[in-house]
């Protein structure tokens, strides 16, 4: 975990870096004109309602606009509508879909909308009483659209894109610009970490005048209590076109049905001219949130954003969640193949149990090339998805040094092993169906393992099954944090090449 955090923090101090020396006008704070001001009105009631806090926190679809690296965490499928009541008939409308894979990662597609009254279309006239004449009517919109990815790219730690497409219209006029975020999020037990990076991209031109887009960098940390009841989140901003700006915001669940909201947006060395509660958020929420359980979810949350004389504005965000998580997929993946695939049998040992009391034995007849199939770990439900696979990788990484050692492709073995008939999911099957496996995939030896966490603290338990004696022949434990996960996976997989090739 530490080595982790260092590498986040130095990515952290070299973005700061490369902010304060590069001459490009888009990382220059205060160089030009910023054109397309509306970036930069925050997306979703309930982030705002913290006090646009949120690069840390980034839980929820819109986290596409807050940090994409948050789009890496995200288990179901997601769809949200928000609509902004802002000043002088001003409306901004906004529609999120997000849509997780297993393997591919997190994808999502975020459309914005902002749109006014119709104005009067006027010109000059000195001879008119009124100094001008109407000439009827014009409208005027922006509206951007944004693709967004991100991932898991390794243990704790998301990365994520955006790509936007921008665009203002005003009468017959318009100007677009093509525009990218990056964000990072890496998650701990019970908080985040997250940067952002928003708006790098082309200028956005109407006619002959020009203005850079408004850039920003966040970040920002979070902290999750009281089983997710009670989030505290910190946000440092930096834009392009203005001073250091500090967001702090919360959210409490009195109810599981229920939460309430409140941030604070305060900028250094600049004075406000909106009266005392300018910078003060405050909302509420309501709904069953469900992010991991099957189902359909649904929560509607509200935002109140006082701007002193200028008056109130008002959000209001109905949030979807459906379809099954990725857990909550493999768990019934498992259901059903215990209710359809198994047939019933005697009661015996678990593998877990047999690991632990079987004496390792020494194959004496290991000569030339041994056949292996590696099968995914068995996990706990506190391991996620990609971090047991992380492992997994790691140790086929390993055990392909060996010249001594064939194994089976894992996506190969993944796929025969499905089709007949054999999907473990969480399951820790018996050993008869793992003998039934290796029967299948046609290899010497089956290399299984279970990994667990507490505390911070991983425990990974290796063991081999020889296809043909149908003995659980070697086993071993190591015990490990994020942060020397390397040397324990090197130490281990030495062992397992020793044990199965003998040398």
């Amino acid at each position: 975990m530490k080595r982790k955090l260092l590498y986040f923090t130095l990515i952290t101090v070299l973005i700061g870096i490369i902010y304060h020396l590069l001459p490009c006008p888009v990382f220059a704070a205060g160089s030009g004109t910023t054109g397309a001001s509306f970036l930069k009105i925050g997306v979703g009631a309930r982030a705002v309602a913290m006090g646009e806090a949120f690069v840390g926190v980034a839980d929820d679809s819109s986290t596409i606009y807050w940090n994409p690296g948050g789009l890496g965490i995200l288990s179901r499928k997601e769809f949200s509508a928000t609509h902004l009541q802002w000043f002088e008939g001003i409306n901004y409308e906004g529609l999120t879909y997000i849509h997780p894979t297993e393997e591919k990662g997190t994808f999502g597609v975020d459309f914005r909308y902002l749109h006014m009254d119709a104005l009067k279309k006027t010109v000059v006239n000195s001879s008119s009483s009124t100094g001008y004449d109407e000439l009827g009517t014009f409208s005027s919109y922006d509206m951007m659209v944004t693709v967004g990815y991100g991932k898991q790219i390794l243990p704790h730690f998301n990365l994520g894109i955006g790509l936007k497409y921008i665009k203002e219209t005003i009468d017959d006029k318009d100007a677009t610009a093509i525009a990218g975020d990056f964000g990072l999020l890496y998650d701990l037990r019970g908080g985040k970490i997250g940067l952002s990076l928003q708006n790098l991209g082309t200028k956005l031109k109407f006619v002959t005048e020009e203005g850079n887009l408004p850039f920003n960098i966040k970040f920002g940390v979070s902290s999750s209590l009281l089983n997710d009841k009670f989030i505290l989140g910190l946000e440092v901003n930096q834009p392009n076109d203005g001073k250091v700006s500090m967001r702090v915001g919360t959210e409490i669940c009195p109810h599981k049905f229920f939460a309430l909201r409140a941030g604070y947006k305060y900028t250094i060395d600049e004075d406000s001219d909106l009266g005392i509660t300018s910078g003060l958020t405050a909302g509420a929420g309501f709904g069953k949130r469900s992010k991991r359980d099957s189902g359909l979810g649904y929560q509607v949350d509200y935002a109140f954003v006082p701007y002193g004389d200028f008056g109130y504005t008002h959000r209001i965000s109905l949030t979807m969640t459906f379809g099954e998580s990725f857990a909550k997929s493999l768990r019934t993946e498992e259901e059903e193949f215990t209710e359809t695939e198994i047939e019933s049998v005697p009661e015996e040992k678990s593998v877990e149990e047999e690991m632990i009391s079987q004496p390792v034995e020494e194959d004496k007849t290991k000569q030339g090339v041994v056949n292996i199939a590696i099968l995914d770990l068995f996990r706990d439900k506190s391991i996620p998805l990609s971090e047991a696979r992380f492992v997994n990788r790691y140790i086929r990484s390993e055990l392909s040094k060996s010249q001594f050692l064939h194994m089976i492709d894992d996506m190969t073995s993944r796929r025969i092993l499905k089709k007949n008939g054999l999907d473990f999911g969480l399951r820790k099957p018996r050993k008869k169906y793992l003998l039934r496996a290796g029967e299948i995939l046609n290899v010497d030896k089956i290399v299984i393992g279970e990994i667990s966490v507490k505390k911070d603290k991983y425990k990974l338990t290796i063991g081999i099954i020889d296809i043909d004696t149908k003995r659980i022949e070697y086993t071993d434990t190591v015990v490990y944090s994020l942060f020397n996960i390397e040397q324990a996976i090197k130490e281990l997989s030495s062992g397992l090449i020793e044990a199965i090739t003998g040398k």
